[in-house]
């Protein structure tokens, strides 16, 4: 069965609305009801980053392999459009405060990537979905494995289509 979370603010939301007007109901009562009120919203899936998303930022440490694979990944989609870099001195093509000025989402490798981004560009991070996709440095640029593996941690947050 596939679960949906609400969040506190919806659940409130949901509330006012059952108000209808009248005297509003206790939260006792509402605790009650919750489980009802949860149920009957099953149906609706919180939104993706893709509601909100066209400009996709990857980042790894060198920006040669894992990053770079992922950004070819979105070349000529329709909907995306993927930029990469890295956090290391040495990288390709290194983070700067304008890649993540240009970006809608960010996603990294691994969580390391997510510590440096928020040390260094804190700022230019504030309110944009920063996702860790958990992949370790252990396959080349375009391994299909790796394709595989971005493929599939990237779905729970991308519509990916024909990707």
């Amino acid at each position: 069965m596939k679960r949906y979370f609400v969040s506190q603010g919806t659940f409130e939301i949901i509330s006012c609305l059952l108000t209808f007007g009248r005297r509003p109901i206790s939260h006792n009562v509402l605790a009650y009801f919750r489980p009802l009120l949860l149920l009957a919203l099953t149906h609706l899936p919180e939104p993706t980053i893709a509601a909100t998303a066209s400009k996709l930022l990857f980042i790894c440490s060198m920006n040669r392999w894992r990053s770079l694979t992922a950004e070819r990944l979105f070349d000529h989609h329709p909907h995306y459009e993927a930029r990469s870099a890295g956090t290391e001195p040495g990288a390709r093509v290194r983070v700067t405060a304008g890649h993540l000025g240009w970006a809608d989402a960010v996603f990294v490798m691994e969580k390391r990537h997510a510590e440096r981004l928020r040390a260094k560009f804190a700022d230019e991070l504030r309110g944009k979905p920063l996702v860790c996709l958990r992949i370790p440095d252990h396959y080349q640029f375009q391994d299909p494995q790796l394709v595989a593996l971005l493929r599939a941690n990237l779905a729970p947050h991308l519509p990916l289509g024909s990707l």
